[in-house]
């Protein structure tokens, strides 16, 4: 018989404590994502005569929150069955991580970029119907400057999160279930 390296109860609670932080995580999305398009919503509708650009970055707003939540919520699910053994739970552990992994690697597109543009579209319709001028102002400038800054900054943040917590978990995730059908096989 091999000699033991992998100590699964720290691996079982580090993934126990990383499995809590992630569905609270992406429970805040949800919740963000519901606020985003209930404060949006009163917010074209408490506008009168509201111009068409106006319209089309509201709906854009709501569009992309609606699609964020939804990319969250169908990513999330497994399709690995628990079948009671401890490798079942490790195959449902790796695709959950895996899945994840995915997610957070291409934050930009199904995340960043969607919201950005609406957030663009939004802004600029507010204001060229606040206003009623075209060119944007340094105020609105200094917005969408300060929102490309905040949105890079998670992008980085997020892929950061991949490199130190999300690799090294998934690594020892399938250390385990290598080891497990070592013992299996033996």
């Amino acid at each position: 018989m091999k000699n033991r390296t992998i100590d699964f109860d720290k691996i079982r609670t580090h993934v126990d404590q990383y499995d809590r932080r992630t569905k609270w995580s992406w429970a805040l999305e949800l919740f963000a994502c519901a606020g985003i398009i209930i404060a949006v919503g009163f917010g074209w509708f408490s506008v009168e005569n509201p111009s068409l650009l106006f319209q089309i970055g509201m709906a854009a707003m709501i569009v992309s929150a609606a699609f964020v939540a939804a990319k969250i919520a169908t990513n999330r699910r497994t399709l690995s069955s628990d079948n009671w053994t401890l490798l079942g739970k490790i195959n449902i552990q790796i695709e959950k991580r895996e899945k994840e992994e995915k997610l957070l690697r291409s934050i930009a597109s199904w995340y960043l970029t969607p919201l950005f543009i609406a957030i663009l579209l939004a802004s600029y319709g507010g204001y060229s119907h606040r206003t009623g001028h075209y060119f944007p102002d340094a105020g609105l400038l200094i917005y969408w400057g300060a929102c490309l800054v905040l949105y890079i900054g998670i992008y980085y943040f997020n892929q950061w999160q991949v490199k130190t917590r999300l690799t090294p978990l998934l690594a020892q995730l399938y250390a385990l279930r290598e080891q497990l059908k070592d013992d299996v096989d033996e």
